[in-house]
């Protein structure tokens, strides 16, 4: 990837910058509104790894966000489930998606259900008292701000962890 580097407004530099030497400056870039558009123009960067420093970033679009919740690679992400920006923008339909994807991702949605503003709390705590990953049900189970409906229903689990991780958020 060519950049520019402008030293004290004048003096300007051409650099050739390998995916690991960008991904370190998309890394180190402050997490501002001010960078917004370049998040957004980088969340469609062919490597994973500038993509997944993206989606860790707190100001980022609502379509970047949309864009990154449809990535192919999961830790893009499960990148994106721990960022702010992405719990309050993500809808109920994406966060179904990811859940059915990748266990890691729905262990994260689990342990914050209550979390994600964009999305019903209560359709996704179903979702995940279903799923078939008694560690995804454990992590639901220790989320004290579960719905308590779900939380009843799962001291009743097969799992007798999870039993014991309901009772004690029920405590």
């Amino acid at each position: 990837m060519k950049a520019t580097l402008i030293i004290n407004g004048a003096k300007k530099f051409e650099l050739e910058l390998g995916f690991e030497d960008f991904s370190q400056i998309v890394s180190n870039l402050p997490d501002t509104a001010e960078h917004c558009d370049l998040f957004d123009l980088l969340s469609e960067h062919p490597s994973i790894a500038i993509r997944e420093h993206v989606a860790m970033k707190d100001n980022l679009a609502e379509s970047t966000v949309k864009s990154l919740a449809a990535d192919r690679d999961v830790s893009v992400i499960r990148a994106l489930l721990s960022s702010s920006k992405g719990r309050e923008c993500l809808s109920t339909a994406q966060l179904l998606e990811m859940i059915s994807r990748d266990v890691e991702a729905a262990e994260n949605v689990a342990n914050y259900v209550e979390a994600f503003d964009s999305a019903d709390i209560d359709e996704l705590a179903a979702a995940l008292l279903k799923h078939g990953d008694a560690r995804v049900r454990n992590s639901l189970a220790g989320n004290s701000n579960a719905p308590k409906k779900i939380l009843k229903t799962l001291l009743k689990d097969a799992d007798p962890n999870v039993r014991a991780s309901a009772q004690r958020s029920l405590d």
